[in-house]
């Protein structure tokens, strides 16, 4: 019966082209009924062919985002009676250009299941209980989301749309490359604010929607919450600072995001071409900001001291004159005198000012709370009656927080007596004179800073740096707490770290504190930044180093996964520690172009009438090379001796 009912529809229209091939001076029927885009470039996609409904994308349906279309072997499909000219292919009669990726296909066109759809609804008729999404038509629903069964569709623009194809902002701007072509990427490298050193583990990141305001002083934020603005494609530099985004959007103007730790700068680059390597060649667009007119910086605290000017280490990183003011100004990084310390600013900065007394500044937890870092000199002695029990809680407090904190040789008094934080270390005394460190290797970060100083020049044969006026008062360090990051090349270690709170679960780490033994300058009674030197020696650009990783997030250890671990090792994916990791093109989807069956995704399979990759299973004769590519699931050796579906 099936065949009869086949019969009646077919036998009237070719009754009619018998009809018109008899009909005086009528050629029709040697030429090709075609749809849009067919010898007619003006034809919209989506225009009437023969009378029937258009779907270019026929993606929806209630059986859970099947496609629409019957597909060419149905006796229903408009398609049977259309035949399309080369590289193109018929779908719901009409006929579109045939596409391996959005390359192929014209301004306002994305490839989508093998064919060139339109990137808008303009000019697309879908049928009735159908509504345009993206040139391409699905299942209509209500704004109250009253899509089909099925997993994975969802109400968008009164369409049932599947998730896999939808798109919000800059992500439907992203393009589908050639398999056999580069990616989309866009590449540079990030530096510090002064532009001489790159900065390794920095986020870079393509923002799909407003970045949110960073919380200004002392909060409890980890690396997953840092990143605002729902990053849609994003990197860590390496350690030679570079990066690269992979399948970033094409459009003009695109925003990139650099961000470590509140450290955020928000870049704009022009022009992105498609499927190419978009370099950034200008670094001075990729350095953080020096500025706040040139992104967030956090806010930073620097107590003075005589022996020691950490003030020097926030200058020597490269941050304008505008941003050092007294707690009064707007400036982002603020100075307290301690003893022995530098007292003002010289005439050219903050005109002059003074700064204020440390020892009635950090008794008050409200006070340091208005801070993102708090860096300590030293004083040459612990000064212990400056530093009265209430400061000392506050100074933990402060960390519990969120906050971070960089102490120096005798200021270790902060960890010597505050509850908690003296089981991290027991001290001693003595120093002096020049001698040489060597990085610890063996903790996570240790190799990266290896390298990094190295590239910078700061490294000896040996792998080892000067240090000018050494200090030696670490005793026994609690490695179960603390990290070890330097140590003299004896053994003695020299700088380590720990996270706050201390007896807390590390996913409940917030801030965390630093201690060295390493001098940036001398401080007594000097000017800002008249103390400082402008060229950097190599126990300096270990701090800086250092400095960059303590206002950075928190965040556990972390092996990316690899290739290995992904689905069918392709595509790109999250790393699972904040960057990205390219496994290479995928095999073929459901509806995409193919050549041969081993293009395609198992289990579907090329068919050869519509080049394109399909779910259908697989009837008696029919090549296979599984029982489950047929629908009689049985795939054996047919008379020709090749697989076929052979029947149960």
């Amino acid at each position: 019966m099936k065949g009869n009912a086949s019969f009646r529809r077919i036998w009237p229209f070719a009754a009619l082209l018998l009809l018109l091939a008899l009909w005086p001076g009528c050629d029709c029927i040697d030429t090709p009924v075609t749809g849009a885009n067919q010898d007619d470039p003006d034809a919209a996609i989506g225009d009437d062919v023969e009378g029937d409904d258009v779907d270019p994308g026929g993606n929806g349906g209630g059986n859970g985002g099947d496609p629409q279309d019957t597909g060419p072997d149905d006796p229903a499909d408009p398609c049977m009676e259309i035949t399309c000219g080369d590289g193109q292919t018929c779908y719901h009669g009409n006929c579109f250009p045939t596409c391996a990726s959005d390359m192929d296909c014209s301004d306002g066109e994305h490839c989508f299941q093998g064919r060139c759809a339109p990137t808008d609804c303009q000019g697309v008729d879908c049928p009735d209980n159908m509504a345009c999404y993206r040139g391409a038509c699905y299942d209509a629903c209500s704004p109250d989301g009253d899509c089909p069964g099925g997993s994975g569709i969802t109400c968008v623009d009164g369409a049932c749309v599947t998730l896999d194809d939808q798109c919000d902002n800059l992500e439907c701007h992203q393009v589908t490359c050639p398999p056999d072509g580069d990616r989309t990427t866009v590449t540079g490298t990030v530096h510090i604010p002064s532009g001489a050193l790159p900065l390794p583990n920095t986020s870079v990141y393509v923002p799909n929607s407003d970045l949110e305001p960073i919380t200004q002083g002392a909060s409890c934020e980890r690396c997953e919450d840092m990143l605002t603005g729902d990053p849609l494609v994003q990197a860590i530099t390496d350690v030679h600072g570079n990066f690269e985004l992979i399948n970033v959007p094409v459009t003009d103007n695109l925003p990139v995001v650099i961000q470590s730790g509140k450290w955020r700068r928000e870049i704009t680059v022009d022009t992105i071409e498609p499927c190419t390597e978009n370099q950034i060649t200008d670094d001075d667009l990729t350095r953080l900001p020096r500025n706040q007119s040139e992104g967030n910086i956090p806010d930073i605290a620097v107590t003075t001291g005589g022996w020691d000017s950490l003030e020097c280490l926030t200058y020597l990183i490269g941050l304008d004159y505008e941003e050092f003011t007294t707690p009064a100004g707007d400036g982002k990084v603020n100075f307290f005198t301690a003893v022995g310390g530098s007292s003002n600013y010289a005439a050219h900065v903050d005109g002059g000012n003074s700064f204020p007394q440390a020892s009635s500044w950090w008794h008050d937890l409200d006070n340091l709370l208005d801070y993102d870092i708090i860096m300590h000199s030293c004083e040459g002695s612990q000064n212990q009656g400056d530093k009265s029990p209430a400061a000392q809680q506050a100074f933990r407090d402060f960390t519990h927080a969120g906050g971070r904190a960089f102490t120096s040789h005798w200021e270790n008094e902060w960890l010597q007596y505050t509850p908690d934080f003296n089981t991290v270390a027991d001290w001693s005394g003595g120093g002096g004179g020049t001698t040489m460190a060597q990085i610890n290797t063996s903790l996570g970060g240790g190799q990266t800073m290896y390298e990094w100083m190295q590239n910078a020049g700061a490294l000896d044969a040996n792998g080892h740096f000067n240090v000018n006026d050494a200090r030696y008062t670490i005793g026994n360090l609690d490695t179960s707490i603390a990290e070890l990051w330097l140590t003299y090349t004896n053994g003695t270690p020299l700088y380590f770290a720990f996270n706050t709170p201390i007896n807390a679960p590390e996913e409940e780490h917030c801030g965390r504190v630093v201690f060295s033994d390493l001098h940036v300058a001398s401080g007594s009674g000097h000017s800002f930044p008249t103390q400082c030197g402008t060229s950097l020696t190599p126990q300096e650009i270990a701090l800086i180093y250092m400095f960059f990783d303590l206002s950075a997030c928190i965040a556990p250890e972390c092996d990316p996964i690899t290739c290995d671990d992904v689905d069918n090792n392709c595509g790109i994916h999250d790393d699972g520690c904040g960057g990205t990791i390219d496994c290479g093109i995928c095999c073929v989807a459901i509806d995409e172009p193919c050549e041969v069956d081993e293009d395609c995704c198992s289990p579907l399979w090329c068919d050869q009438d519509t080049g394109l990759c399909t779910d259908r299973c697989r009837e008696l004769n029919e090549s296979c090379s599984q029982n489950s590519d047929c629908c009689s699931d049985m795939c054996g050796i047919g008379s020709d001796g090749e697989n076929q579906c052979i029947g149960g």
